[in-house]
């Protein structure tokens, strides 16, 4: 929902000439890194079990590219759809083959993908095939994942300018998925100790997620600093974020193990469409942005807070009803020729 609300105050400053709050939504680029951290603890508290099991790598395999790519191809071709329609690419050679070709397969390339959230994507699918190393052997996939996070740090702290593909297979955000791991580690030992003063602890640890986390954003909203332009959101410590959004997924860890974090029905529906939501959500704010602007108003501050807030709100509800409509039916049909494996998806 961070991106989600990112993207609708970007394309409400775009379309109507204002900022909301200073850009203060902006710090939700940040959801980015909370998404990364969250799916290298899930992999890894989901798969512990199945680490040294090499039978376990076809359904590991098939799961994982079942659950990325049918929603993402759907999408793809929407987008190619709307191209063919008479919509302009946002850039030059964005139809050119490669560039098609990588946006439906997750491959790297110099720009964004036909559907531009999907960058993540691509650093998702590069930790899945270094996390399938540790259902072969656990000690051949920590040696390759130290060795690739090692190689990522270097370069960060060096700052040496790489080229093209190398900047994105060493890119500082892979980091982020060696912190996630480190989290279902920690996970793994917090359930195994005596629970008093887990609340506590995570209500800390959360606090102080919260402030790395969008610490120097705030600062920045309050003292009234906008982002440069709307293709770059406020620049942010990367390491600071990085150890906020670990924190605070540990401390959600902690405080669901305590029996103090109760997950209620609305908070298990957005988080089972997460990913349709966040496939879908761009493109329904784009087009909402652009349909809005036409019309003969003279936005104020209070209409362009209410029209981001609507625009976030349509672009949530498209995203639960393409996951229920759409992605949910195609995942359970794909169950039917999964191989055998004790590991849900």
């Amino acid at each position: 929902m961070l991106v989600v609300f990112f993207h609708a105050a970007l394309i409400s400053r775009d379309s109507f000439g204002r900022s909301v709050c200073n850009d203060l939504l902006f710090c939700g680029h940040v959801g980015v890194d909370i998404f990364f951290v969250i799916s290298g603890f899930i992999l890894t508290y989901v798969h512990f079990r199945d680490f040294d099991q090499p039978r376990t790598i076809p359904s590991y395999l098939y799961k994982r590219v079942c659950r990325i790519y049918p929603a993402l191809v759907i999408m793809t071709l929407f987008v190619l759809a709307t191209y063919g329609l008479g919509y302009k690419p946002s850039s030059e050679g964005k139809l050119a083959p490669y560039e098609v070709l990588s946006s439906f397969l997750l491959l790297p390339q110099r720009g964004f993908p036909l559907v531009g959230v999907a960058w993540t994507l691509k650093y998702e699918i590069l930790f899945y095939a270094v996390f399938a190393l540790f259902l072969l052997r656990s000690w051949l996939g920590m040696i390759v994942l130290l060795l690739w996070q090692g190689a990522c740090l270097v370069v960060e702290l060096q700052q040496w300018p790489l080229p093209f593909p190398w900047d994105f297979y060493l890119s500082p955000l892979s980091i982020e998925f060696l912190l996630g791991v480190i989290v279902a580690l920690a996970t793994f030992a917090l359930q195994k100790t005596p629970r008093a003063g887990y609340a506590i602890g995570a209500a800390l640890l959360g606090l102080l997620g919260v402030a790395l986390l969008f610490g120097e954003d705030v600062a920045r909203a309050l003292r009234g600093v906008a982002a440069e332009n709307s293709g770059k959101p406020m620049p942010t410590l990367q390491w600071l974020v990085a150890i906020g959004a670990t924190l605070i997924v540990l401390s959600v860890n902690a405080a669901e193990i305590s029996g103090w974090l109760r997950v209620n029905r609305l908070a298990l529906l957005l988080g089972d469409a997460s990913y349709s939501i966040y496939l879908v959500h761009y493109a329904v704010i784009a087009f909402l942005g652009k349909t809005l602007r036409k019309l003969p108003i003279a936005w104020s501050q209070g209409q362009t807070v209410l029209a981001m807030i609507a625009m976030a709100a349509v672009a949530t509800c498209a995203g639960v009803a393409f996951h229920r409509l759409v992605d949910k039916p195609i995942q359970r049909f794909l169950r039917r020729f999964a191989p055998k494996s004790d590991s849900p998806a």
